[in-house]
């Protein structure tokens, strides 16, 4: 009997699976290495993505008062909704209150950080711990694609072709991947499950939350068990740097 590619990936994961188990995998110096460059930088992404989430808070808190926002404020709270894709028009003074309280209960539900053990997790697994010659150039490490062409061509059809999104630094490239999770639809049960563990009280679950990404891959389920895998055997439960 044959099987097809993905068949075959798909087989290959499990297997990998089984062999790991649930033991706890030695974190290797070239593991180590990669966290050590990897993660201040996706804390300090975070950390904007938090002081952005505190004014959004205050600005909704000072609505709620009956308070007036600034011009200021406004023109934040305009450019936040353009940068998570949201309309960003002026409404009518007439609306501008409600408008702008709906704004904000939308770009507070976007405008949250990603987990950074999922973000490493992420990483690992799309380009097999940093060691990906095309993450490396393009400073691209979660497989995001585009169709504007350029020299890294991930898949391509007879009518469409993929490319490797490229990036100047890592900083950006990080940002991008926070900006599509936190954005777009596929990632919708993500950013509800997150929103429901913030209005419980709780801080965002890597492993919980990696659910909410099994439209990344056409692996699904797979890819999923795979990211927890990562989060729960080869990261280390307090990681330093």
């Amino acid at each position: 009997m044959q099987i097809s590619r993905n068949q075959f990936v798909v087989l290959l994961g499990l297997v990998c699976l089984l062999e790991v188990g649930n033991s706890t995998v030695p974190f290797t110096k070239s593991g180590k290495k990669f966290v050590a460059y990897f993660l201040p930088q996706v804390r300090r992404v975070n950390l904007d993505i938090l002081f952005q989430r505190a004014h959004l808070l205050n600005i909704r808190k000072k609505l709620k008062a009956g308070k007036g926002l600034s011009k200021h404020e406004l023109y934040f709270l305009s450019n936040m909704a353009k940068w998570y894709k949201l309309p960003a028009d002026t409404p009518a003074a007439t609306e501008l209150r409600q408008k702008v309280f709906e704004r904000i209960e939308l770009c507070v539900e976007r405008c949250d950080v990603i987990p950074e053990k999922l973000v490493l997790a992420q990483a690992i697994v799309e380009s097999g711990w940093g060691r990906s010659a095309a993450a490396l150039k393009t400073k691209n490490f979660f497989g995001l694609t585009q169709r504007r062409a350029n020299n890294f061509v991930v898949t391509r059809s007879e009518t469409t072709t993929y490319y490797l999104k490229s990036y100047s630094t890592l900083n950006e490239g990080l940002k991008d991947y926070m900006r599509t999770i936190n954005s777009h639809a596929a990632y919708k049960k993500f950013r509800y499950m997150r929103g429901i563990m913030r209005r419980a009280g709780k801080e965002p679950d890597a492993e919980l939350l990696a659910v909410g990404l099994i439209r990344w891959s056409e692996l699904r389920e797979l890819y999923i068990e795979k990211l927890q895998m990562v989060i729960r055997n080869y990261l280390p439960k307090d990681i330093e740097v």
